[in-house]
């Protein structure tokens, strides 16, 4: 239906289009995205308004006017080239020089309209085009003052530049343009009527679309994320485009345009619903980022407190230490027998330091275990035997409260390899904590093989644990809202170190309990000596 040098024009036109389209749909707020689809418009207008000269090249005022609309775009086109490369080199001078390009494209659009212009038509052997006049002269040369800032200002970018990535996209963009202005700008020879035998000027309207579109999907070009896949759409839609031009008939054309918009559309939701899926992965991408970032953060923040907690610790080990001393010799009548009154207040200051010194060692041990400093001094142990001390130390504390430690504990020795230092610290912890809470009612303690391990079960009849804190007991620094109406002054750091010390040992600990009021089973599981 039409000569390759008349469809040659619309064909890149569409080809801009689809290009500047999904671009420009990719960050639509970009203002590097916006500025290419300014020029792509450019663009456009010259290969659509010489597409339509071409159609009536035998009709001169037709063709005239379709040549000034022509000059709609190109006028405009060193004005957006220049701003273009301010943008994408992040260049924040030349103002000025700006708005007076801008200012002088808007002056020769303007002047286009009139034939000191263009005017009258020159017909060549396989097309046509309006003759140069007195003003057209200064365009030209105003058009490649432009095209020598375009370059002039990426390749100062390109020299100062240490970004590899930001290097090969300058190459790129240079490339694509000066093919649109050097191998596209031949056009302009027609206009002082000089013969141009092949419509290879026109070509650079789809070597522009190429390149940029290469640039993008191999090095990220204009922040484009979904570009392989519209590609694919654009070039489908090329195939099926150029097909169109070539029907024979009306019914043809029917069919393949609405072929072509089936296409079209399916094509859209596809690219849609890809671009929303890499949005999610980027999104997902950025909190984990984000994520990542706190989780250092609160790193340091920990060691600060960790560093923190041991210096306090061990300034305090020292004074606690002296007046637990003094404490025991003022008990023992060294500075005069006291009286009964007296010695009651001695007796709830030793039980208070007593506390505070297990506090103190248990802050050590959490730096050390977050330091990987805690040592263990292991050895062979009757768990039995660490067991009963455990109890008769605790003896007195739980009499004070009118509690009894009903036993069952194995007859023979029960043989471990362990610290007994540690097992002793989670075993006096538990006890210690089932007498405490145990609202004034008989603790049970049971000891039995299970497996290749000993287990210890340790229950009160207390005042039990909701089941939403049944996975969090054993968390540092927690602490369940019944135990802190009980004792306001714990800080939840003893059943942690119980769970780090029993996994020390290659056992394991857990809890149960039917809810508040319904008492607790603690179960230690230790493996046996083999």
């Amino acid at each position: 239906m039409f000569d390759l040098g008349t469809i040659l024009p619309l064909v890149c036109a569409i080809f801009v289009a689809i290009l500047a389209w999904f671009v420009f749909y990719e960050n639509p707020r970009s203002p590097l995205n916006r500025l290419f689809l300014a020029f792509c418009v450019a663009m456009i207008f010259w290969l659509v308004g010489t597409f339509m000269m071409f159609l009536n090249k035998n009709n001169e005022v037709a063709a005239v006017w379709w040549d000034r609309f022509v000059y709609l775009g190109v006028s405009l086109m060193p004005a957006l080239m220049h701003h273009f490369s301010l943008v994408f080199t992040n260049n924040k001078g030349q103002r000025k020089i700006l708005i007076f390009t801008y200012l002088v494209s808007i002056f020769f659009l303007l002047v286009s309209r009139t034939p000191y212009f263009v005017d009258e038509i020159y017909r060549y052997s396989w097309g046509a085009h309006t003759q140069a006049r007195i003003l057209h002269h200064f365009f030209l040369l105003f058009f490649y003052w432009g095209v020598q800032i375009f370059i002039i200002n990426i390749w100062r970018a390109y020299k100062n530049s240490q970004d590899k990535k930001f290097k090969t996209q300058a190459v790129y963009v240079v490339l694509a343009f000066s093919v649109v202005m050097f191998v596209g700008g031949t056009a302009y020879l027609s206009a002082y009527n000089i013969d141009i035998r092949y419509p290879f000027s026109y070509f650079s309207g789809l070597a522009f679309p190429f390149i940029l579109a290469y640039a993008i999907t191999q090095h990220h070009l204009l922040g484009a994320k979904v570009i392989r896949t519209e590609i694919f759409i654009a070039s489908i839609l090329f195939l099926i485009i150029i097909g169109l031009f070539l029907s024979k008939s009306i019914w043809e054309i029917v069919f393949r345009s609405l072929f072509t918009l089936t296409v079209a559309f399916l094509g859209w939701l596809l690219i849609r619903t890809i671009k929303e899926e890499v949005d999610k992965r980027e999104e997902m991408q950025k909190l984990a980022a984000k994520v990542e970032e706190a989780n250092k953060s609160l790193i340091v923040l920990d060691k600060a407190k960790s560093d923190f907690l041991s210096i306090v610790a061990h300034q305090l080990r020292t004074p606690l230490t002296i007046i637990g001393g003094y404490i025991s010799l003022l008990r023992e009548g060294a500075y005069g027998k006291a009286d009964k009154k007296v010695d009651e207040v001695f007796s709830a200051i030793d039980q208070n330091n007593k506390k505070l010194n297990q506090l103190v060692d248990e802050f050590l041990d959490i730096t050390r275990l977050e330091e990987q400093r805690l040592q263990y001094v292991s050895k062979d142990l009757d768990l039995r035997k660490v067991v009963e001390a455990v109890i008769e130390r605790l003896a007195e504390t739980a009499k004070t409260k009118k509690i009894k430690i009903i036993t069952n504990l194995p007859d023979e020795p029960v043989k471990i390899f362990g610290d007994e230092e540690k097992l002793t610290h989670v075993f006096d912890h538990l006890i210690d904590d089932a007498i405490k809470y145990g609202l004034s009612k008989d603790v049970q303690l049971r000891m039995m093989e299970d497996g290749e391990g000993v287990l210890t079960q340790i229950k009160d009849q207390g005042i039990g644990i909701e089941e939403a804190d049944l996975a969090n007991l054993f968390q540092k620094f927690y602490r369940t809202n019944n135990a802190k109406a009980v004792d306001a002054n714990g800080v939840g750091l003893g059943l942690f170190l119980c769970r780090k010390f029993v996994e020390a040992h290659n056992g394991s600990i857990w809890v149960e309990s039917s809810g508040v009021n319904q008492g607790s089973t603690f179960n230690i599981w230790l493996p046996l000596k083999p």
